[in-house]
């Protein structure tokens, strides 16, 4: 069930085929729960809701603690007769991106767990997202870094086809030194908008050092598209189809500075991949600089090196897709 869909299609179809309850007005989203069907709809301010039917012997209740939203238990008029839902609102349109986001982990969470009464369930996925909403971001990421948060989200793809706790490895957003880590094997990535060339940029002299394990750099060049492209959202909603935590997933986003709040924005702004290429980087050969190519400390007052690097020099091969996907096994698995 996509919720953002149905709100885009609302108007037209509740004029046709709409339900109401209240002031509300109303469509069945095909989905059960124990207690009956859950609807989606609006009220006269075009705030969104979730309606989800409470069983019986549910009380009336209220949290209205987080910004934005609003989860209440009370009676609607249903064919002539009084019974008791679960209304999950919006209160601020420009929270409805992310609303739809959690709203539909409380759906999941809803039809996941037969027999639930709604209002505890809801407050409980409420809870989990409630200091996201706290920290929205207020601007949106550059293109620069749009691009890099691109290539660390197709890889994270590959890692969850293998398994959806990949996420847990996906340490760049929170200030690990490489972007995923594993005891085994760590991987760096690396974009590039470059029209000709693999010339990447590292940020310090730890960046392409590890002290066990194996340690790789996905390089991913990239343009603008010819045709459709790639967007963040796009990955984002592939990553939930695979089964990534929506929490733990939007925690990074938020990390780096992404908001589902922006999505509209974000889907304007598209990318093709060009090539994606793995390199094995603690082998001699491979051009880096790190603490131990120095024969001494840095000079007095050196505080911090960064550097380029080119991938075309003559001795530099990426790896073969089988080895990459080793790699990516061990990755998950470790």
């Amino acid at each position: 069930m996509k919720l953002e869909q149905l709100w885009n299609d609302i108007a037209a179809e509740i004029a046709s085929d709409g339900l109401s309850l209240s002031d509300l007005q109303l469509l069945r989203s095909g989905a059960r729960t124990t207690w009956g069907e859950i609807y989606v709809g609006v009220d006269p301010k075009g705030r969104r809701h979730v309606v989800v039917p409470a069983p019986d012997n549910a009380s009336e209740e209220l949290d209205n603690s987080s910004r934005g939203m609003r989860v209440e238990v009370k009676p609607y008029i249903s064919d002539g007769k009084q019974r008791l839902y679960c209304d999950i609102s919006c209160q601020l349109s420009e929270l409805n991106d992310m609303f739809s986001v959690v709203a539909q982990d409380m759906i999941d969470e809803l039809l996941a767990e037969e027999g639930a009464s709604p209002f505890p369930v809801c407050v409980r996925v409420l809870e989990r997202w409630r200091q996201l909403l706290e920290r929205v971001p207020v601007t949106m990421l550059s293109p620069q870094k749009q691009a890099g948060l691109i290539t660390e989200l197709l890889l994270l793809n590959d890692l969850a086809e293998l398994s959806p706790k990949a996420i847990k490895a996906w340490v760049g957003p929170d200030g690990g030194r490489h972007d995923f880590v594993s005891e085994a094997v760590d991987i760096e990535v690396k974009s590039s908008m470059r029209v000709e060339g693999r010339r990447v940029h590292v940020q310090s002299l730890d960046q392409l050092d590890i002290s066990e394990g194996r340690l790789y750099l996905h390089f991913v060049a990239l343009r603008e598209p010819v045709g459709q492209g790639i967007t963040i959202p796009g990955l984002v909603d592939q990553l939930k189809a695979k089964g990534v935590n929506s929490v733990d997933l939007h925690e990074k986003l938020a990390a780096v500075g992404y908001s589902p709040v922006d999505r509209a924005k974000y889907e304007e702004t598209r990318f093709e991949v060009v090539e994606r290429l793995t390199y094995r980087v603690d082998q001699p050969g491979f051009p880096r600089l790190v603490a131990s190519s120095f024969s001494a400390q840095l000079p007095a007052g050196v505080e911090r090196v960064n550097y380029d690097i080119n991938l075309d020099v003559d001795g530099v091969e990426p790896i073969t897709d089988e080895e990459l996907q080793e790699a990516l096994q061990a990755l998950v698995t470790t």
